[in-house]
This record gives C-alpha cells, sequence and structure tokens, in this order.
C-alpha cells in the first residue's frame, strides 16, 4: 500500500518542531524507524501507548490494539 509513497518531509516538520513529546502505540518499535528517518526526532520525548497507559482501566483489555484506541478517540 506505501509502495512508491514518499513522507513529505514540510509536512513531518510542521508537525514536529512545536512537538514536545512523540507518542506512538509501540514506541520501542516505531523510534529506532523514525530517528533513522530523519534527525528531527533526535531530543524529542517518546511515550508509549501500548506500555504506559492502563488499557485495562480504560475496558481495553490488558493491550489496547490501535482499533481500541481509534474508537475511544473519535469525535463524538
Amino acid at each position: 500500500m506505501v509502495a512508491g509513497l514518499m513522507i513529505d518531509a514540510g509536512a513531518l516538520r510542521a508537525l514536529l518542531d512545536p512537538a514536545e513529546l512523540v507518542i506512538t502505540h509501540n514506541a520501542g518499535f516505531d523510534r529506532p524507524f523514525c530517528e533513522a528517518l530523519s534527525s528531527m526526532f533526535s531530543g524529542k520525548a517518546w511515550a508509549c501507548s501500548v506500555r504506559e497507559v492502563d488499557c485495562a482501566a480504560r475496558g481495553f483489555g490488558h493491550q489496547a490494539r490501535l482499533s481500541h484506541w481509534a474508537k475511544w478517540l473519535r469525535p463524538r
């Protein structure tokens, strides 16, 4: 699905420059790829929704899937 597509560096910079924290669903996996992709990720604090959020308390079970997050975070 992503073959031949490119990341828009300007859009990425616009998103990351004001960010103090980068949150991903599996930061231990995602962070090395992001940091290898661009130095824009350097010096940012990272958080992981898999390891740092009490998913059971939010009714997701022991580990939330991205589909659970999408449902929980969708605009109401």
